[in-house]
């Protein structure tokens, strides 16, 4: 499939669709159901290390600004070591 699509980013979208279908297809009542959701969870944590869903920038400015007592309380921290 990748020699195919050249892409591995349009790959990992494929497999990534099919794996979501595989998952809503999975039912409890099925005996096979655990190593079917860990085989899916591998999959998709593959994926995640090659191509993150969140961006690193994005996630730090999404923190909450530091209130004054967390600021001193880091800064204190500091001069224990």
């Amino acid at each position: 499939m990748l020699d195919s699509t050249q892409n591995l980013s349009k790959v990992c979208q494929v497999f990534r669709k099919f794996v979501q279908q595989i998952r809503k297809k999975n039912t409890a009542k099925d005996p096979n159901f655990l190593q079917i959701s860990i085989a899916c969870g591998k999959v998709e944590q593959f994926i995640e290390t090659i191509f993150p869903s969140q961006n690193p920038e994005s996630v730090v400015r999404q923190k909450p600004p530091e209130t004054e007592a967390e600021k001193k309380e880091r800064l204190e921290a500091r001069w224990d070591i």
